[in-house]
């Protein structure tokens, strides 16, 4: 899901005006669906939500278990008075059963697609310059103004 949004809302990608004129209706409606689901405001609350109202199978989204992981470890001390903060270990332990609990499900009747496999194994990966010069030979910039 947010590997979608981060795609589109890429400068090279969001600076298609033309490209987002010609977006039905529908369709814009979604991505501003979408969008609004991946908001990074209030620590991507909109997000957390609706993760906490859906049952799994559900792929983590890691980012987000890592910051969460981070804010433990350096918001609270190791020690207290020389001795082991158990709590902060078991704030930190608790997120990380959050994550298993996602993934920690039978599934049943799968058939496997190899050539889906073979694909979410080997993304395509391009650098942002190369998606700046597609983008700009796509649309090229407004010289007017």
């Amino acid at each position: 899901m947010d590997n979608n949004s981060k795609c589109l809302s890429l400068i090279p990608v969001s600076r298609l005006k033309k490209t987002w004129d010609g977006i039905g209706d529908k369709h814009k409606k979604i991505w501003k669906s979408h969008e609004n689901l991946c908001d990074p405001s209030k620590n991507m609350k909109n997000f957390r939500d609706i993760l906490e109202n859906s049952k799994p199978p559900i792929v983590p989204f890691l980012p987000i278990y890592i910051k969460d992981l981070t804010f433990m470890n350096d918001g609270n001390e190791s020690k207290i008075d020389g001795m082991i903060n158990f709590d902060k270990l078991r704030m930190m332990a608790n997120r990380v059963k959050d994550i298993s609990k996602l993934v920690d499900y039978e599934y049943e009747n799968i058939n496997v697609d190899s050539e889906l496999q073979n694909y979410i194994s080997h993304p395509m990966v391009e650098g942002d310059a190369l998606l700046m010069e597609k983008s700009l030979k796509l649309e090229p910039r407004d010289t007017k103004k």
